[in-house]
């Protein structure tokens, strides 16, 4: 091919919404400074504005967490019952009930450490 005929390469873009400019698709930041984030991550940091658990989990470690589970599993509930509770205190969003069986899971193995 000649220098004149070149071919002609189309780019995907997408415009910041800081400043209008086009930038490649693959880019992961603006020249005016915007980064872009990745729409699971901005997802879950809208889930979280949502869920009055953030405030909790500012405070609260995935130990605390265990304890809870622990104690719910001492008093001889269920999972779906301890998934109740801790939601009812913490709000939607807070714990999730697979993760809670799977917790009993180990307690009930003897895993209670």
């Amino acid at each position: 091919m000649s220098a004149s005929r070149a071919k002609k390469v189309k780019m995907a873009t997408k415009s910041c919404p800081e400043c209008d400019l086009q930038v490649p698709v693959a880019c992961k930041s603006c020249p005016c400074g915007y980064i872009f984030i990745n729409r699971k991550l901005l997802k879950v940091k809208q889930s979280d504005k949502s869920s009055p658990f953030t405030e909790v989990s500012n405070t609260m470690s995935l130990k605390d967490l265990r304890i809870l589970f622990l104690y719910e599993f001492k008093l001889g509930h269920s999972a779906a019952t301890a998934s109740r509770n801790i939601i009812s205190v913490f709000g939607e969003g807070s714990v999730n009930e697979r993760t809670i069986r799977w917790w009993f899971e180990k307690f009930r193995s003897g895993d209670l450490v």
